[in-house]
């Protein structure tokens, strides 16, 4: 039997479910699990109001049993076409540290007592893979889009036991630009079912398939996200921003002394990707670029860097300070130029020129008025 994630729910809420049924799902929904899914059934009537695209959803994922990170083996809810599930777990079964695209090397800066931000959390693998291998963080998921939201909700409560889910808060959310004044802005962004880590607000009109869903999320400032989640006094430790553009949101709203106080950012900048009227202003870039740049592991391979050749960057591990390897007195501090990967900026005058790196006047477009563009 092809069996769904509707089928999943349905298990659960039954009295006496086919045993020939149950036998076939890894995720124990009649009996150790029966509780959590229920009340995650309850929280996502709640906050998908849209029922066709609950349905939906349930309809299109599959449990794909065995998926190994980082030696755990894990049994994951996701559409059956989706490539982004592949793409996510070889990236995070990758050998590499944190400041070539892993996540080793981050011994110092997780563990008990440390707080992991994941803005734009997808199906929740970085999560799992974040609280195998470094047991005892506290883990902050932010996902904008509901379908996203509720696979991750499955994988959560079907492969983690009630200690472990516990240190897990999951907020479906957007991150934007938001004020004091103003703490409950929208965006339109395209659900895509074959590629679910590609949930964006620019998606190219001709690109759209018959199975897209276009979506209308709040967004909310990262302050009021984290107080939802009990971190108030705490401070993040690791930032993840791996959110297809949200970052030119989230980064420029947090005040310097808020940014700062971040000691390790991971994840990527999108400028080159974004179609030109699609994109947000460049002083919202620069803002964005600059910030995000002062980090070694982004500094390294993100063409955008290269406007800041003499920017300071941070290590990864906290406290350590970078020193340029020249051996002149008294030492410097690397700088992005330092750091970058070779023959990354040769022709940067020219890819600035093509994607209007220093020419956006204004953000019209950029998020609000639809997801295509």
């Amino acid at each position: 039997v092809d069996l769904s994630a509707k089928h999943l729910f349905c298990i659960a809420a039954s009295e006496n479910p086919p045993e020939e049924i149950v036998k076939e799902i890894k995720c124990d929904a009649t009996k150790s699990k029966r509780k959590t899914l229920l009340e995650l059934w309850s929280a996502a009537r709640a906050q998908i109001q849209d029922s066709s695209v609950l349905l939906k959803v349930l309809d299109l994922a599959r449990e794909h049993p065995g998926k190994e990170l980082l030696g755990t083996s894990y049994n994951i809810w996701a559409p059956n076409m989706d490539e982004g599930l592949s793409f996510m777990v070889d990236s995070l079964n990758s050998e590499k540290d944190v400041d070539n695209g892993g996540l080793h090397g981050l011994d110092e800066a997780l563990g008990p007592g440390k707080v992991f931000v994941d803005v734009g959390s997808c199906l929740g693998m970085t999560c799992l893979a974040i609280n195998s291998k470094y047991p005892g963080t506290k883990i902050v998921s932010v996902e904008p889009a509901a379908p996203n939201w509720l696979l991750q909700e499955i994988n959560l409560r079907c492969n983690l036991d009630h200690d472990q889910f516990k240190k897990f808060h999951l907020v479906l959310a957007g991150v934007g630009p938001n004020t004091e004044d103003e703490d409950n802005l929208m965006a339109k962004v395209m659900w895509r079912p074959t590629a679910t880590t590609s949930t964006r607000a620019w998606t190219p009109a001709d690109e759209q398939k018959p199975d897209d869903v276009e979506l209308v999320v709040r967004l909310r400032r990262l302050k009021s996200i984290l107080a939802e989640a009990d971190v108030f006094d705490t401070a993040i430790d690791v930032m993840n921003v791996d959110c297809e553009g949200c970052e030119y949101n989230l980064i420029p709203a947090l005040t310097s002394e808020e940014y700062d106080a971040i000691p390790t950012v991971m994840g990527g900048v999108h400028w080159g990707y974004i179609p030109t009227n699609k994109l947000p202003s460049s002083a919202r870039g620069k803002t964005t670029h600059e910030r995000l740049c002062s980090h070694e592991n982004i500094a390294r391979g993100t063409k955008e860097c290269c406007a800041f050749p003499n920017l300071p960057v941070r290590s990864s591990v906290p406290g350590e300070v970078l020193i340029r390897e020249d051996k002149g007195f008294p030492p410097r501090e690397s700088t992005v130029q330092d750091v970058i990967d070779d023959g990354l900026c040769d022709d940067f005058s020219t890819w600035a020129a093509e994607h209007y790196l220093y020419d956006v006047e204004d953000d019209w477009g950029w998020f609000e008025l639809t997801s295509q563009a």
